[in-house]
């Protein structure tokens, strides 16, 4: 990860203020697909259940992440894009029928981010009573931090409509981030304002 130091932005009850884009302060900007290594993209499935599916699904995953050359891979690119790397771990979960719901957790190394992941990504279903159909998981490994005029430049000017293909993070911790299907998904691109990002849909999905 490209580590520099970056501002704090104006972030209130998990909903980004208008001011984050107008006054073009920095930004995290997952590069590297979110959609990165396709083995740790594989949807597990399920027959339907509680934590306890969730937790089966989940270890099946780690398996396959923590892998030798698959975890090699994840470290490597990371190792690459900086010295000091945050890694982020996003588990996506969902019966099936619903939307997935997404948790996001970081750490100083792929363990303690997967751990965190996890630990939220069982709070998230015991939270919205989730019988688990499918759980997905998405490693970042490799970020770009850009400002507005960059974002608008290079990120949201090459892609066709709804095929958006990175992540945004708003701050260095991942508390506010989104994954490409998330931003596909709910239209937070505006196509008919010229691809420009838009905060008001952004804040009717968070």
């Amino acid at each position: 990860m490209k580590k520099e130091k970056v501002s704090a932005l104006n972030i209130k009850k998990s909903k980004i203020v208008n001011s984050i884009l107008s006054d073009k302060r920095r930004m995290i900007l997952a590069v590297a697909v979110i959609v990165i290594v396709p083995v740790l993209l594989i949807i597990a499935f399920g027959i339907g259940g509680d934590t306890g599916t969730y937790e089966y699904q989940m270890n099946e995953i780690r398996r396959t992440a923590f892998a030798g050359s698959t975890y090699n891979e994840i470290v490597g690119d990371m190792q690459k894009s900086s010295p000091l790397p945050i890694y982020a771990v996003f588990v996506s979960v969902s019966d099936g029928e619903s939307a997935a719901k997404v948790a996001c957790a970081t750490g100083k190394n792929l363990t303690q981010a997967w751990d965190a992941a996890f630990k939220r990504g069982k709070s998230t279903v015991n939270k919205y009573r989730i019988k688990t159909k499918w759980v997905r998981v998405d490693v970042v490994n490799s970020t770009d931090i850009v400002n507005e005029e960059t974002l608008r430049g290079k990120y949201l000017k090459e892609h066709q409509p709804n095929a958006f293909r990175y992540g945004i993070a708003f701050d260095d911790d991942y508390d506010t981030a989104v994954l490409a299907e998330e931003i596909n998904a709910h239209d937070i691109i505006d196509y008919k304002d010229g691809n420009t990002f838009s905060l008001n849909r952004l804040n009717a999905y968070l």
